[in-house]
């Protein structure tokens, strides 16, 4: 019954491993099949992730376009609501420049009428003059012309002012330029 020489032990061994090889491809057929439906699931999982990714990317693309595109129309707005408040002030010089009087006290308020409005058109822009006539010397805000010494004013205080300062919040936009104060 065991043949040329094989025993007992030695063909329960080669069962035994038959039985094993077979569980084991049994185990490994399992196993790809399992391996396989997890590519499969992967595939489908990079395809949903890729095509979100896109779709977030043509999001971002738009919402960049169209933000460019909101700040060349403000831009424009901004540039021509500026342009029409200065065209009533140009209105304003050319009317006085062709004014027939004589008289000074007209000229002087179409100056003044000219000042107002363009005192009012800075205004609309949240721009603010800096008129530092007696106040301390702030080199954040005052350009210092020259210096020289006074027996009326404070040293480190301004004593005339050449030309005013203009600023928008805290941003200077021209240093008022000054006369300083010196022992």
């Amino acid at each position: 019954m065991f043949g040329f020489g094989e025993s007992k032990e030695l063909i329960e061994l080669r069962e035994e491993f038959a039985a094993l090889k077979a569980n084991s491809q049994a185990r490994i057929k399992t196993l790809t099949e399992e391996n396989t439906k997890l590519i499969e699931s992967n595939k489908e999982s990079t395809e949903k992730l890729l095509k979100l990714v896109a779709a977030l990317n043509a999001d971002m693309k738009a919402a960049a376009n169209r933000h460019e595109r909101e700040k060349v129309e403000l831009t424009e707005k901004t540039t021509n609501s500026i342009i029409e408040k200065f065209c009533t002030v140009l209105s304003l010089l050319e009317l006085a420049k062709s004014s027939n009087s004589k008289n000074i006290e007209d000229l002087q308020k179409g100056i003044d009428m000219i000042m107002n409005n363009i005192s009012k058109t800075f205004e609309s822009f949240g721009i603010e003059k800096i008129d530092p006539k007696s106040e301390k010397f702030d080199p954040n805000f005052h350009e210092a012309v020259y210096a020289e010494a006074s027996d009326e004013v404070e040293a480190g205080f301004v004593i005339k002012v050449f030309e005013p300062g203009w600023k928008k919040k805290d941003k200077v936009i021209k240093y008022a330029k000054v006369v300083v104060c010196i022992e």
